[in-house]
């Protein structure tokens, strides 16, 4: 028998307080996206195309999500411009979540 190797790519870790606040399914797995992108940073810029593509969330059902994610200080977002003119939203996942110290 193999001794276990942890996972070393294409692995994320998501915090345990995340299945005690209410989701659906569509913002969970905007949340886990979001995580995801942003790995050890905290924070990515994905662009709503993007986001629609990876995970088949159509863009009113994203927008949603986005204002829940919101209003349950899961994430933050801010404008994000690029040194070519382009702006975006950047999602910065909120530490209270990682801490394990939001309250839903």
């Amino acid at each position: 028998m193999r001794k276990y190797q942890p996972p070393t790519r294409e692995f994320f870790r998501l915090p345990n307080k995340i299945f005690q606040i209410p989701l659906d399914a569509t913002q969970f797995k905007l949340y886990a996206y979001l995580v995801c992108c942003s790995g050890s940073k905290g924070y990515c810029w994905p662009n709503m195309e993007t986001i629609m593509r990876d995970t088949g969330i159509k863009k009113s059902s994203l927008q949603i999500a986005i204002k829940v994610l919101k209003a349950r200080k899961l994430i933050a977002v801010y404008k994000h411009h690029n040194p070519y003119g382009y702006q975006n939203n950047e999602y910065h996942l909120r530490a209270e979540v990682s801490d394990g110290c939001i309250e839903a």
